[in-house]
């Protein structure tokens, strides 16, 4: 709750004053929200090496039909920004979305006054597709992550 409370935390995801709730709505909120959904959303806890929870990824909205889907992302513990953590979890979840789920494209909303972010998701291989008044909707398709990542046995042979 920490996290979603903290608006250094969630300005960034475009909540900028973090999610306005008691602990306890935000624990029901959540038990629901990381229900079974059929597949339809994926919540997992980012840890760093000391297996300590330093933040948290998800995917949600997955359309199954074209096999694409939004992915939210942060690391809630601001002192470990910069550090690395950030594009270790989004590579892997990238791979795991790609290589074993075989989602071909996947989402993310990034608050268009947050250059940082911006320049994470570009470094990361997702590109603009599309621009609001505060926002930039960025993508990765599977065939670039493929072409980006060497030695993935996703890759073509």
């Amino acid at each position: 709750a920490r996290w979603w409370t903290d608006p250094a935390v969630m300005t960034p995801v475009l909540r900028r004053n973090g999610i306005r709730m008691t602990p306890d709505e935000l624990d029901r909120w959540f038990r629901l929200w990381c229900a079974d959904t059929g597949g339809s959303r994926g919540h997992y806890m980012v840890f760093d090496e000391h297996d300590k929870p330093i933040g948290e990824i998800n995917y949600h909205d997955l359309d199954a039909a074209h096999r694409r889907a939004w992915l939210e992302f942060k690391i809630g513990e601001t002192r470990l920004w910069g550090k690395g953590y950030a594009g270790d979890a989004v590579h892997t979840f990238c791979k795991y979305m790609f290589e074993t789920l075989g989602i071909k494209e996947l989402a993310i909303e990034i608050a268009s006054t947050n250059e940082r972010a911006l320049a994470f998701w570009q470094k990361m291989g997702f590109v603009s597709y599309a621009r609001g008044a505060d926002s930039v909707n960025m993508r990765l398709r599977a065939e670039t992550f493929r072409d980006r990542m060497p030695g993935s046995f996703f890759r073509k042979k």
